[in-house]
């Protein structure tokens, strides 16, 4: 929405020179007053000012829309500045009566003014224009436009209400800051081009792109990835998956347990658990078979793309396998939150427009529920069907080394022959004991473990009778050269026996470790594990919050079509350029060539204007100020030159021109897109708010065309955030502020301001340099770079929002006796409501002169020679 902030409500312009009968009629007048509101974003301000263009003569022919004015809408404030342009009509001041300016009573009110300009091109090329004729456009548009200020609005309205008696004649000297219109119109369409972006063919942001679909906030990034606060799937207890998964995971428990009970002394000697393993194993197979199908079901029914079947369908054929969906938590109003705060971080990163656009196709491609090809043969990777044959699971590993166990049947039988002469015996008792030892494994192995017979078989055994009477001819001779006692083998042999032994049920158990590893029954544990990971993948991927990731995708979708629109839609405003809201008039090819007057008035062309000794005597180039004297035919179109009382520095652009100019477009867009964010809000369907979005960006590129004619670029456009920053006339225009001080400043040269009087005019104004009021204004915008350079320190400056104008204007009243008060009009329309305060008292007008203030009664009547009066100050 448009900062309206302590933002005074706008001034509407009405111009009665033309057709004033457009306004005579209470809602034609609300009709023109809200269509020149609208552009600001104001329907009923908290109150109401109203600049009037009219002719002296037209204030009493136009009292009725006056009337109007000031009790429109009963408002509780309404103020009215007149700018009156033009001279009185010739008949005015006949019968012996001294001309004057007639002003009906109801505009006799504080809250009413008038501003009586009778030469808007203060005897400049051409001089005025006849009577008849259309005052100059261009210098009525500048001097309008500087009006539209409310801040100068209200500072003329109280200076004329509070010291001239509401009347007034100006005296002016304007400087025009801002950039030359080519300057200005190529920084619009290259800031426009910068913004937009150029147009892709599809996404070439990536999904790991700076800022991009990525980096998405929350509730989007749970949404995209499938990211739930738990597994994405519950399995509902006793469901098919539930049952076919728990007894394959039972049957595992159950082979782990024989296992162990197999690896016991126990299950050495008496074989028990081998065939409880087996049969475990078995289960647990043709189980996990089962399982795997249940898992192709599921990837089969979310190859399906979305919409080939109901989402109702769908979750109901997902129960029946056991598949109980949770709910995301993600409500429509979240995910809009989500989806604006992603376009505020795109925007905050200084993407183009079309680059946030593409990044929102993206987001909505990865939101939109789909299941990847490779997930279609994932489960077959996951469990292959060697896997739930027997024995089956790949190649085992190889056994481990064995030297532990040879080292302790080496020590064994090495300690049973110590001694002289019982050491062949005792070595023969632990030979026998390990030849047992390898007979009851060989004989328990399970028949499906091919590795671990090979590797515990007669071989083993073997070799381990050969390291016992090895083991014991070391023994025997270490014995004999150490020339040990006989005694020292009866407790050698024990010992001998008891590591055997241990040798023998160590190998045991790596035969067991040999024997699971054989069996696959790790392969398939690894196999249920890599199962539900591929179920928890197409479940996140297709299943998982399907209807609100559709939805969020769809409304990612209208978010990039809505942005390529307005983008769409600045491109072609920026190709138009800025344009004026009035254009010139083409100038009448009949005419005389306007060069050819192109001088000022000679010395015999009219006489020059007689002037109070305060006023300018003289225009550029010291040449004095004459006027034309009117011809009673229309004048001559108007040449294209300003007005001696305007100055113009135009400006080529700054550094900062393009890039602050880019910063305003963004937050145009921010702006427009309010109507979309509010319906994403809310939960409903976007599609109807993208015109509604469309239309508001009409709105405010009109706003941004209407604010860089009117105010300048320095100022920050109305839609702009308060809090972001601004350069300065140096980076945006180029330009100092030299000549701001000088049309602006406390010691600015007074006698530099133009009067905008006439001849006829100028007998009517006051003499009093006294009473004459003096108004200087600057823009706001640089006024914090103008402190320290003598701008304010009189207090008086108005600062004004526009950025365009400086300079300073003289308030000249008028002298007792030259405005009269009409007490009354003809009405055509007897029936029709009058201004409560001011009723319809009689068919014909009747001025009443006020009496003259103090200060004037002792000046010569306005019929005296004023060059005689000039002497008297």
């Amino acid at each position: 929405m448009i900062n309206d902030q302590e933002t005074p409500s706008p001034v509407v312009q009405l111009n009665l020179l033309e057709e004033p009968a457009r306004f005579d009629e209470d809602h034609r007048l609300e009709a023109a007053v809200e269509q020149r509101l609208a552009p600001f974003g104001v329907t009923t301000p908290h109150s109401y000012r109203f600049l009037v263009l009219d002719t002296p003569e037209g204030l009493v022919r136009n009292q009725s829309v006056y009337e109007r004015l000031l009790r429109f809408r009963r408002a509780t404030r309404i103020s009215v500045l007149c700018l009156l342009v033009g001279d009185l009509p010739p008949e005015a001041g006949g019968g012996g009566e001294s001309p004057a300016l007639h002003r009906p009573a109801l505009l006799r009110t504080a809250s009413v003014g008038l501003i009586w300009a009778a030469d808007l091109k203060a005897g400049g090329p051409r001089g005025p224009s006849a009577r008849t004729g259309t005052p100059d456009p261009q210098a009525l548009r500048t001097l309008a436009g500087l009006l539209l200020g409310p801040e100068l609005f209200d500072r003329v309205l109280q200076r004329l209400t509070a010291s001239c008696n509401g009347v007034a004649a100006p005296g002016l000297r304007l400087l025009e800051y801002d950039l030359s219109p080519a300057a200005r119109d190529q920084a619009w369409g290259n800031a426009a081009a910068r913004f937009v972006g150029q147009p892709s063919y599809g996404s070439t942001s990536g999904p790991h792109g700076k800022g991009g679909a990525a980096s998405l906030p929350e509730p989007l990034d749970r949404l995209a990835g499938g990211k739930g606060s738990g597994p994405a799937g519950e399995y509902a207890r006793g469901g098919p998956l539930e049952a076919v998964r728990e007894r394959c995971v039972e049957a595992l428990r159950t082979a782990g347990r024989a296992r162990k009970v197999l690896a016991t002394q126990g299950g050495l000697v008496s074989g028990r658990g081998s065939d409880g393993f087996t049969m475990a194993l078995d289960g647990a197979r043709s189980a996990l078979g089962d399982y795997l199908a249940q898992v192709n079901g599921v990837v089969d029914l979310g190859a399906q793309p979305p919409g080939v079947v109901e989402v109702r369908e769908m979750v109901l054929r997902l129960k029946e396998l056991g598949l109980d969906l949770p709910p995301s938590g993600v409500t429509p109003e979240r995910a809009g939150e989500g989806l604006c705060a992603l376009a505020e971080q795109l925007f905050d990163d200084g993407l183009t427009l079309r680059a946030v656009a593409d990044r929102f196709e993206d987001c909505s491609a990865r939101m939109m529920p789909h299941q990847e090809d490779a997930l279609a043969e994932a489960p077959g990777r996951a469990c292959p069907q060697a896997l739930l044959a027997p024995g089956g699971g790949g190649v085992p590993p190889a056994v481990g080394s064995l030297l532990g166990t040879r080292a302790l049947t080496f020590l064994a039988g090495a300690l049973a022959g110590l001694g002289a002469w019982p050491w062949g015996a005792g070595t023969a008792a632990v030979a026998l004991l390990v030849l047992y030892g390898g007979f009851l494994t060989s004989r328990h192995l399970p028949g499906d473990a091919p590795r671990a017979r090979a590797a515990f078989g007669g071989r083993y055994v073997g070799a381990q009778g050969t390291l016992v009477l090895l083991g014991g001819a070391a023994g025997a001779a270490l014995g004999t050269v150490l020339g040990l006692p006989g005694w020292t083998a009866s407790i050698a042999l024990p010992a001998g026996l008891l590591l055997a032994w241990t040798a023998v049920v160590r190998a045991w158990d790596r035969a067991v470790a040999q024997i699971w590893k054989d069996s696959g029954a790790a392969a398939v544990q690894a196999a249920v594990r890599a199962l539900d990971e591929v179920l928890d993948r197409a479940v996140r991927q297709r299943w998982w919050a399907e209807t609100e990731r559709i939805d969020c995708a769809e409304a990612a979708r209208s978010v990039s079509v809505v942005l390529n629109t307005l983008a769409d839609l600045i491109t072609a405003t920026a190709d138009a350029g800025v344009r004026d809201e009035e254009q010139h008039p083409d100038p009448d090819p009949d005419a005389d060539d306007p060069l050819a007057d192109d001088r000022w008035p000679g010395p015999g062309d009219a006489p020059e204007l007689d002037v109070p000794s305060w006023m300018a005597r003289t225009g550029p180039a010291g040449r004095p100020l004459r006027a034309r004297t009117p011809t009673g035919h229309p004048g001559p179109a108007a040449d294209d030159r300003p007005p001696p009382w305007l100055d113009r520095q135009s400006g080529e652009g700054g550094p900062d021109l393009v890039p602050t100019l880019s910063g305003d477009f963004a937050e145009l867009v921010r702006q427009s897109l309010a109507p979309h964010w509010d319906a994403l809000r809310g939960g409903h369907a976007a599609s109807g708010s993208e015109r509604q979005v469309a239309r508001k960006a009409r709105e405010l590129l009109e706003v941004a065309q209407r604010h860089l004619l009117r105010n300048g670029v320095v100022p920050a456009p109305p839609f702009a955030a308060p809090a972001r920053a601004r350069s300065g006339p140096a980076g945006l225009l180029g330009l100092g502020l030299d000549r701001v001080v000088e049309a602006a400043g406390p010691n600015a040269v007074q006698k530099e301001v133009v009067p905008l009087v006439s001849t006829r005019q100028l007998p009517l104004l006051s003499r009093d340099p006294a009473a004459v009021e003096w108004i200087r204004f600057a823009p706001l915008a640089v006024r914090a770079q103008l402190d320290g350079r003598g701008t304010d320190g009189d207090g008086g400056a108005v600062w004004t929002s526009s950025g365009r104008h400086a300079g300073r204007l003289r308030l000249t009243p008028l002298r007792s006796g030259s405005v009269r008060t009409v007490m009354a009009y003809h009405d055509p329309d007897p029936g029709r409501d009058t201004h409560p305060e001011h009723p319809v008292a009689a068919p014909e007008p009747q001025v009443a002169t006020p009496a003259a203030p103090a200060a004037e009664r002792e000046q010569p009547s306005s019929g005296s020679d004023p060059s005689a009066e000039e002497h008297t100050w």
